[in-house]
């Protein structure tokens, strides 16, 4: 079977790695912590009987805790549950983290945090030869065996099967063995694995574009580790993750326990030739702006630009740019328009809904700008004020919430002329932006909302990160570079450019 055009992002942990390293060569030395594991889903996590006759679970999962727990310093238990007790061990706090194969969902992400991902994955359908259930489809009206809360448990019963919820993938594969299952839906690495034992069964990869349109399917495409809500281990295992997807270490974990990594030659230029159209609002400055150049033409510019330039020359690629209303940038991505979107657009759960993004390449925090001679410093005292900010984007929310009386424009530009001229008391954007607008326009000055405020409005300053049409093979291409100019400086040089030193996290 062929794997689809998916690379394991190196990432964006440069930063936590840079945190971690200033604190200790391991930051977790001497801690003894507790992992819960279902380990019936092989090659990531299973029984297999050691030299000795014991009985010790192996596979992916737990090669890749090993390197990551000498690399911090720590040991741990293995705590041997069911899939479906998974979270509940994590809630009761009686297990640090999971590492299972699980896929981080719109639903799981409100309770708990995850990990970069580790492994990006294909839905499957594992079926006798001859059964021709091929696509999405074709799973209507069969009855299909998953293992319990599973994404592929709530995929299959949302495309119409009659669905058999097992404790365990072992489980799920009796029931078809013993014919009471017409197939078995999970991952095509742990399906590679079952045929090879079972020569009468064969498997099916499901389109991703069709497991995408399936209402209430939520079916997600990597598995991440899963550590409670505001867990300090997350940013630490996270930065392992990238160092492994970036020194080769994932890729040997992989080719032990899958096979030949897919992913080609990491010194190639992937994409060369190959030219792409990219849909921006230029009206962000520094991020993203119209400039004249020595020329007199009219260029746009900015720190987006810069490091889209980078992505670029390291993958061989041309773009063309097209300038629009912020509004309008996602409908570009969907209408096929664009290839992808880079103009300061932050990756949310609504936004993920209908496309994918990249790791984030920039962590934001944010202001508001007012007259100095009547300074607004947090949203308390927004409140009751004509507050701007662009239409769309998360800072109409942090107005919102305050209680001010808002005005939403088209871009930013409006927004500071807005402001100008005295139509409104205030206006909510990105503190980099905001330290570019006081230095242009005298008698004005700006103040970073507090995260305390944010959070009551249930927004936090997060990051910006690029937007792709869903199950675009561009991301984990991107996500190399966007990681690799992190570890080298790069994105670090540029920020001081386009933002000053103060804005590096």
């Amino acid at each position: 079977m062929k794997f689809s055009v998916k690379k394991f992002a190196a990432g964006v942990a440069a930063a936590m790695l840079c945190a971690a390293s200033a604190l200790a060569a391991k930051p977790l030395e001497g801690q003894k912590l507790k992992m819960a594991v279902s380990p019936t889903f092989p090659p990531f996590e299973f029984e297999r009987l050691d030299e000795q006759g014991n009985a010790r679970i192996v596979g992916y999962d737990i090669d890749m805790v090993d390197a990551i727990a000498a690399e911090l310093g720590f040991t741990y238990e293995l705590v041997h549950t069911n899939f479906k007790g998974l979270m509940g061990e994590l809630a009761s706090h009686r297990v640090d983290f999971v590492v299972s194969g699980m896929s981080p969902t719109e639903e799981r992400r409100k309770t708990v945090d995850f990990s970069v991902p580790y492994y990006y994955c294909q839905t499957s359908i594992i079926q006798h030869k001859g059964a021709n259930i091929k696509t999405v489809a074709d799973l209507k009206g069969k009855r299909i065996a998953a293992s319990f809360g599973t994404q592929y448990a709530d995929f299959a019963e949302a495309a119409g099967a009659v669905v058999a919820a097992m404790d365990s993938s072992t489980y799920s594969m009796q029931e078809l063995l013993a014919g009471r299952a017409d197939g078995v839906v999970q991952d095509a690495a742990s399906a590679s694995i079952r045929v090879k034992q079972h020569p009468g069964l064969e498997y099916f990869v499901l389109p991703q574009d069709e497991l995408d349109k399936v209402q209430g399917g939520n079916v997600s495409d990597c598995f991440a580790a899963v550590f409670p809500k505001g867990s300090k281990l997350e940013p630490l295992f996270t930065g392992q993750i990238e160092k492994m997807q970036a020194d080769g270490t994932m890729k040997a974990i992989y080719e032990k326990w899958i096979g030949p990594w897919p992913y080609g030659d990491a010194a190639a230029k992937p994409l060369q030739g190959e030219h792409y159209k990219l849909a921006i609002n230029a009206t962000f400055a520094p991020f993203e702006f119209a400039q004249v150049n020595d020329t007199g033409e009219s260029v746009i510019t900015g720190f987006d630009i810069d490091v889209l330039d980078a992505i670029a020359a390291a993958l061989g690629f041309t773009y063309e740019i097209k300038d629009m209303n912020f509004s309008g940038l996602i409908g570009e991505l969907h209408s096929g328009r664009a290839d992808f979107v880079i103009s300061g657009l932050s990756d949310t759960e609504e936004r993920r809904k209908s496309v994918d993004f990249s790791v984030p390449y920039y962590f934001c925090k944010t202001a508001i700008v007012s007259p100095a001679a009547a300074p607004l410093k947090n949203m308390a005292e927004m409140k009751g004020k004509k507050i701007a900010t662009v239409f769309g984007t998360e800072y109409a929310k942090v107005v919102e919430a305050s209680g001010s009386i808002p005005t939403l424009l088209d871009n930013s530009t409006m927004v500071t002329q807005e402001l100008l001229n005295g139509r409104v008391d205030g206006a909510v954007m990105d503190a980099s932006q905001a330290k570019t607008k006081c230095e242009q326009n005298g008698g004005y000055v700006y103040h970073v909302i507090p995260n305390e405020d944010l959070e009551s409005a249930h927004y936090v300053s997060g990051a910006y990160s690029i937007a792709f049409r869903k199950g675009s093979g561009l991301i984990p291409l991107f996500n190399e570079q966007i990681g690799k100019m992190f570890a080298s400086g790069r994105m670090n040089e540029l920020i001081v450019k386009w933002m000053g030193e103060e804005f590096v996290k």
